[in-house]
């Protein structure tokens, strides 16, 4: 039995730097990544597949969520500043780069998952005057509730998408 595709909200930006958080997204996506980190000045929070629970402060053990149960095929809405940015697939498995391979990248973040398919909220909804705001109070956060602002709003951008099959051939040749 193929197990269903579940929906996230996650933010792409560090704590404490709101003012670059549309930044982040745009290089987060254009490297075809998105990720998270974490308050870690030691520097012994590696892969989450195998780092001590113990050894990531208490506010951020559900980052942990992104390892898993996050899975390949997952849609993810991308938030900025409490509105939606874009929705992304989930294509890759999680993986720990280290800072020199977020640098190279351009990243932030050292834990981090490949994504395609991706899909921006302004070109969605064209009218900034319509933008919906959706409240974000954490990095990452199943979205499992289909009376929420969040999925139903992920669902009726899938089904636009889905009513829009030309669409996808332009972001194709875009990303291509």
């Amino acid at each position: 039995m193929e197990e269903e595709v579940k929906y996230w909200k996650m933010q792409l930006h560090p704590t404490g730097d709101k003012h670059i958080a549309v930044r982040h997204c745009v290089r987060n996506l254009m490297a075809g990544y998105i990720g998270l980190d974490f308050d870690d000045p030691d520097g012994q929070i590696c892969d989450l597949r195998q780092v001590d629970k113990d050894l990531i402060i208490e506010k951020q053990r559900y980052y942990r969520q992104f390892e898993s149960p996050m899975k390949i095929g997952d849609i993810v809405l991308v938030v900025a500043h409490n509105i939606p940015f874009a929705l992304v697939t989930v294509k890759g498995e999680y993986e720990y780069i280290g800072k020199a391979g977020a640098k190279k990248l351009g990243l932030h973040n050292r834990h981090v998952r490949a994504v395609g398919d991706i899909r921006y909220y302004g070109d969605y909804i064209v009218n900034p005057e319509n933008w919906e705001k959706i409240t974000t109070t954490g990095t990452i956060a199943p979205i499992t509730d289909p009376e929420t602002d969040s999925y139903r709003l992920v669902d009726r951008w899938l089904k636009w998408v889905e009513s829009n099959p030309n669409l996808e051939s332009v972001y194709d040749s875009i990303d291509s």
